[in-house]
């Protein structure tokens, strides 16, 4: 099966009021079987990348902003940012993705 692949914006961080934030096309979201990558590219040569078992998902929480729909991805992961929010114009189809292959 292909990885989903989605450009979007991105809050990460320590909180959800202590955060770091670029919105779209900055962000993109890989997602496959195993696996989500958020990769943030702020600068022409910088990049954070965020890599998230699909099994430490432990909640894809919808949230509206003023102008903006997006997924919190609540997880157990140490290695990666406690607050993940990715702003997407599809969350629908971006949940499905997200829960595919889950528990296989």
């Amino acid at each position: 099966m292909d990885d989903y692949v989605e450009t979007g914006g991105l809050f990460w961080g320590s909180a959800s009021w202590r955060f770091a934030n670029l919105t779209s096309p900055f962000a993109q979201i890989r997602v496959s079987a195993e696996r989500v990558l958020l990769t943030v590219k702020p600068f022409p040569f910088s990049k954070v990348i965020i890599d998230l078992p699909k099994s430490h998902i432990e909640a894809i929480r919808p949230k509206r902003l003023t102008f903006n729909r997006g997924l919190q991805l609540e997880h157990r992961s140490d290695e990666c940012p406690p607050f993940i929010l990715f702003l997407t114009f599809t969350p629908e189809k971006l949940i499905d993705e997200l829960r595919r292959d889950v528990g296989r």
